[in-house]
């Protein structure tokens, strides 16, 4: 199913963990980008355990939290309207001043000066489905 969106994973790979000052500048990020034309989802994630056993059976109690300290990637989950909607968010403002303004707290990319070293993949979504107020129940 080609619909002309933009579906992708970024993985900008974190330099001495994740410090709650970036923390910070990735919620301001989210919301500035929220108002970006054709932008249809937007998602900044860090990592953590997984919540089942070897047996797929959920552990109990829940495993403690990855230290903001071990932390080795930000990920980025986006969706745009369009290749036009998801260039402009590449060549904003918004963007560029966060990707300038953060280098500090990423590993800088040897090859593209200026950029941090990430691993990103576009997808054709084919199925699915994104529940309503899913991100009304997660604390951000």
């Amino acid at each position: 199913m080609e619909d002309g969106r933009v579906t992708l994973i970024s993985k900008w790979k974190l330099r001495n963990g994740f410090p709650d000052e970036l923390r910070g500048k990735l919620k301001k990020l989210a919301d500035k980008v929220k108002k970006e034309q054709g932008t249809l989802m937007y998602l900044v994630n860090i990592q953590t355990c997984a919540p089942l056993d070897s047996y797929h059976k959920p552990i109990k109690p829940q495993p403690e939290p990855i230290l903001p300290e071990l932390q080795s990637e930000v990920v980025f989950m986006e969706i745009y309207e369009n290749a036009e909607a998801f260039s402009r968010h590449v060549n904003g403002e918004t963007f560029n001043e966060f990707r300038k303004n953060t280098l500090k707290y990423f590993q800088a990319d040897p090859i593209n000066a200026g950029w941090p070293i990430t691993e990103t993949e576009f997808f054709s979504l084919q199925s699915g489905f994104i529940k309503k107020g899913i991100l009304a129940e997660v604390p951000v």
